[in-house]
């Protein structure tokens, strides 16, 4: 195996709703620029729910561990189910204890395949 292959790119939080199971919300992101994430979809227990609709983060995304994870403001293993095609690149469905997380990555090399372990983290860029 040769470097671990991080997807690194920073989003907006366009929309934080309620899902139909008490407790638990649906977090779209968006890119900002041309970067390696498109898009991500996140549900997360309202007791880790740390982001605001409009805010910027830093997302990391890896089949193995994120340096910086720990760091991180959410940092959260996965295991991909699923790695399709969609228009502009690569949709990576995944799923942490039952929560859902739907990624699109631009085209290129492709990091992950079924069953491989997903590593998730969301950071925010707050002003120092």
């Amino acid at each position: 195996m040769g470097q671990q292959a991080i997807v690194e790119s920073s989003l907006v939080i366009e929309r934080v709703e309620p899902t139909e199971v008490a407790g638990v919300y649906h977090l779209e992101l968006r890119s900002l620029e041309e970067s390696p994430i498109i898009s991500l979809e996140v549900e997360l227990p309202k007791q880790i729910l740390l982001f605001t609709r409009g805010e910027r983060v830093k997302v990391g995304l890896s089949p193995s561990p994120i340096p910086w994870g720990q760091d991180a403001d959410l940092y959260m293993s996965a295991r991909a189910f699923g790695v399709k095609q969609a228009e502009g690149g690569v949709k990576v469905y995944a799923s942490a204890g039952g929560l859902q997380i739907r990624a699109v990555l631009r085209e290129g090399p492709q990091p992950f395949k079924p069953l491989d372990k997903l590593y998730l983290a969301i950071k925010a860029l707050r002003e120092e």
